[in-house]
């Protein structure tokens, strides 16, 4: 999750926001690890990307199948250093995300992520794919859509 106060926001001018819109300066993450995915949208020009920053993978899978993305152009994955263990913080390139079942979960959906260095995981947390999960159906090879 992310969290900020309202003396971080960013103060646009109404004419040059869209309805609804808010933007900040400074946000602070809370929790869970996170997703930092650089994209290109249908309507945008080549040259023009978005960097979005994901809690959830749920969400970032639901952004990769969106026909507005044209291009998943780059993600990592980010853990806090009380996260890892090891009092560091440790970033990944995810290369390619899958979807799986947990075969002993009654086929519950699993969103794995395969890293550059060959490491595979599930979930935003990072924690390690078990045995009884079978990958079903490649969603996203990053850098080639």
């Amino acid at each position: 999750m992310f969290f900020t106060f309202p003396s971080f926001e960013y103060v646009v001018p109404p004419e040059l926001k869209q309805a609804g819109e808010t933007r900040w300066r400074t946000f602070e993450h809370i929790g869970q690890g996170f997703f930092v995915a650089v994209m290109r949208l249908s309507d945008d020009p080549p040259e023009h990307r978005r960097t979005l920053l994901v809690t959830w993978d749920s969400d970032l899978v639901h952004m990769l199948e969106s026909p507005k993305i044209a291009a998943t152009l780059h993600s990592l994955h980010y853990l806090s250093p009380w996260q890892d263990g090891a009092g560091e913080p440790l970033c990944r390139e995810v290369r390619e995300i899958w979807r799986g079942v947990d075969r002993d979960a009654d086929d519950v959906e699993v969103i794995i992520f395969k890293t550059a260095d060959g490491t595979a995981f599930c979930g935003q947390d990072a924690i390690p794919v078990p045995p009884s999960v079978q990958q079903k159906s490649l969603l996203a090879t990053i850098g080639a859509r």
